[in-house]
């Protein structure tokens, strides 16, 4: 496989292991961080990881993600390369939601939706191509004329 990651951000199709659900790939897009490639000038440019995450739990990859989606423009999920993702009990409950409803609420006000959830305001295109699914990315702003 021949990619540029200067122009994609690559990422295998992730599984898990226990109930063969997709977690990525074309029966669910959810492209958070799971294992993905890309040139380093993307990771510059944005910034990397925003440490206001380590405040509380979930949602770093749902901002990562979209920033690098918005940088970058194109992910490529490769069906041809399968990752499996090892289950685990959800780190969300082990307090009581309260490291997850403080990174809900940072999300919420950072970028007004969640995203990659629902209500998420990213204007998504997909196409397949060769077992790959081609995600092109933008945002509602840059839609304005």
């Amino acid at each position: 496989m021949n990619m540029n990651l200067e122009k994609v951000c690559w990422m295998p199709m992730v599984v898990d292991m226990d109930t063969a659900t997709q977690f990525l790939g074309s029966d669910r897009l959810a492209p958070y961080g799971w294992l993905y490639g890309i040139h380093r000038k993307h990771m510059e440019s944005i910034g990397g990881w925003d440490e206001e995450y380590m405040k509380g739990l979930a949602f770093d990859d749902n901002d990562i993600m979209a920033r690098l989606a918005l940088e970058v423009g194109r992910f490529v999920i490769d069906g041809n390369c399968t990752v499996w993702h090892q289950s685990h009990p959800q780190v969300a409950y082990s307090d009581n939601m309260k490291g997850f409803n403080i990174n809900k609420d940072y999300t919420l006000k950072k970028w007004g939706f969640i995203p990659w959830g629902k209500g998420c305001k990213m204007r998504k295109t997909t196409t397949e191509v060769n077992n790959q699914l081609v995600l092109d990315v933008k945002s509602q702003e840059s839609l304005v004329a």
